[in-house]
């Protein structure tokens, strides 16, 4: 029996024309199919939600003495912070400090000087760890609950026993990560990776 014969079928079954077409339109087939699969894949990957670590100072300024005293004694360092009447899950204030105020003045000579405020006024200096989805093209904002938190921007600091106003004064952003699988009520066991 011959491989082709004299009409041109290949094993007198199938015209060899016809046979390279079929395998060019299966062999096309198969590469579109795989890349519809990559392409799924591709955007199933970027819809994944994303979390980031942020750590962000805020400050409070202008406090009476005995306020801010007693505020920094009722916040122990990995204060689980509030929205509303519930504990916002992975927010809290890991360390709350006083400061001295200091205001601009102007000195004898004319020259303006930093200088302690006259009434004896206090800064309270808070520092937030939090658990947050990172931005995105869509909502590029970092949020806390529902804070926005970007430097120079007012963010309420809320404990079951205290709630200031304050500016957000500095911020530290982690590396971007897929899923959360830490202890949320051990801040000091989260795997902080600062961004570089």
């Amino acid at each position: 029996m011959k491989v082709v014969n004299e009409k041109g079928k290949l094993f007198g079954l199938i015209n060899l024309v016809d046979l390279l077409l079929i395998v060019a339109v299966v062999v096309v087939g198969v590469f579109g199919a795989t890349m519809v699969a990559r392409k799924v894949e591709d955007v199933a990957e970027s819809k994944k939600t994303k979390y980031v670590e942020i750590e962000f100072t805020v400050i409070a300024r202008n406090v009476m003495p005995e306020m801010a005293e007693d505020i920094v004694k009722n916040i122990p360092d990995n204060t689980k912070m509030i929205a509303g009447t519930s504990y916002i899950s992975n927010f809290y204030i890991t360390h709350a400090e006083i400061t001295p105020t200091k205001l601009t003045a102007v000195d004898s000579t004319g020259k303006i000087v930093i200088a302690p405020d006259p009434l004896d006024r206090k800064d309270i200096i808070y520092t937030v760890k939090a658990l947050t989805v990172a931005p995105t093209d869509n909502n590029p904002i970092y949020v806390a609950d529902s804070q926005e938190v970007r430097v120079g921007v007012g963010f309420f600091v809320k404990t079951s026993t205290t709630e200031m106003r304050g500016t957000v004064e500095s911020m530290t952003v982690g590396t971007p990560f897929e899923n959360a699988d830490y202890d949320a009520d051990k801040p000091a066991s989260w795997n902080w990776k600062p961004a570089a």
